[in-house]
């Protein structure tokens, strides 16, 4: 089964996220299967002012391909679509790696989401809003999947894409089989450079802990190889309020480890207040 392959679960979201020249811009395709329909989900920053927009359909198609609503649809080389005044046709170049945090114990279903993503992947096509044309070359971002039973309580989620810096960052507050109790917190943190990649997943070979406090989003990995501190700095004016009380933004300024300014990053969190 492809990272990219519908799993069926009641809740599945695919994403695709990149930064280009004036523009940040995430698309989201979700299924409710509960509630028999899916979503087109638009967050984009065109010259630093936000815009989200919803779109529904009580049709579509999941496969081993990927995903396809009526207007839009995201496979291992394609996302394209059209969604309230807004076109994209983009051609997806994946990361060297997927990664898979929750495969070791997938096999218990125990959380409230599974998750894969392709970091440092390359987009070329087009994106239109309002009219204009945007024309993308190699504009680097992100490809994910992730499904499960219900959406965690708590979470914070930070990505970075740069030519010479990648993170993929997920800290969660999970429910366990779905029972209020017990609760746990789980996630990881990957962070690459040319020369390096680490990835901690917490609890298994290490652990993630974090904050949330006035605008300030930090996340630090303990791990076998040693340590990774992130911190993003989220501007209030530049917040997307997503629905779900999820808080998004696509233009968060990241440093790894003390080093200011890494690059432009995107943030999210629910149930945690930025």
């Amino acid at each position: 089964m492809t990272p990219i392959a519908a799993r069926g679960a009641p809740l599945e979201y695919w994403f695709v996220k990149l930064n280009a020249p004036g523009l940040a811009f995430l698309v989201d395709l979700i299924v409710r299967r509960r509630q028999g329909r899916a979503e087109v989900r638009l967050s984009y920053w065109r010259a630093g002012a936000g815009t989200v927009t919803h779109e529904y359909s009580d049709r579509w198609t999941a496969d081993a391909n990927g995903i396809r609503t009526t207007n839009a649809r995201i496979t291992s080389d394609r996302c394209s679509g059209e969604s309230m005044g807004v076109a994209w046709d983009l051609a997806i170049r994946l990361g060297p790696r997927w990664l898979d945090p929750g495969r070791p114990v997938a096999w218990l279903r125990a959380a409230d989401l599974q998750i894969v993503s392709s970091p440092a992947s390359r987009f070329d096509g087009t994106i239109r809003i309002d009219g204009s044309e945007m024309p993308i070359t190699g504009a680097r971002g992100l490809v994910a999947h992730y499904w499960g039973r219900r959406l965690p309580d708590r979470w914070v989620w930070l990505s970075l894409n740069t030519e010479h810096r990648d993170v993929d960052a997920l800290l969660a507050r999970t429910r366990l089989w779905g029972l209020r109790w017990p609760q746990m917190e789980m996630g990881y943190l990957y962070a690459a450079d040319p020369r390096h990649a680490r990835l901690v997943i917490s609890p298994l070979n290490g652990l993630v802990s974090g904050s949330v406090h006035d605008g300030v989003v930090s996340l630090r990995a303990r791990g076998i190889d040693g340590e990774v501190r992130v911190r993003a700095r989220t501007p209030a004016a530049a917040r997307n309020d997503l629905g779900e009380e999820i808080t998004q933004t696509l233009l968060g300024d990241l440093e790894i480890d003390g080093e200011n300014s890494v690059g432009i990053a995107g943030v999210e969190t629910r149930g945690w207040p930025l």
